[in-house]
């Protein structure tokens, strides 16, 4: 909220960039950086980040309020996709191959 500021506080934004490599396996670079008040909007009453960076959908953000020693409960929050596609039963069964096979049902037997 606009009106919770303590002067000890820091707001630290973590990103998450997901992208496929040359081979098409997907990795996932994470960077953080200090995020300034003076950078926040006020929507709705709470103060957000807004702005083109965070429509891109292939990103991912943690917003972390530190006070001294103790930090907020935080979640990545993404529109991405992208990882879906290796969590389907084909791509386990790919995966498990690669590893000398899986001696367990199928996933969609979990359901």
């Amino acid at each position: 909220m606009n009106d919770a500021y303590n002067y000890r506080e820091r707001l630290w934004l973590y990103t998450a960039v997901q992208n496929p490599d040359d081979r098409y396996k997907p990795f996932v670079r994470f960077s953080k950086r200090e995020v300034s008040r003076l950078e926040m909007t006020l929507v709705d009453g709470h103060l957000a980040l807004v702005g083109e960076e965070f429509g891109d959908d292939m990103k991912g953000w943690a917003l972390v309020r530190v006070i001294e020693d103790r930090c907020s409960p935080q979640t990545i929050i993404t529109r991405c996709t992208y990882y879906q596609q290796y969590t389907t039963n084909e791509a386990l069964q790919t995966a498990a191959k690669s590893y000398g096979g899986l001696t367990m049902p199928p996933l969609s037997s979990f359901r």
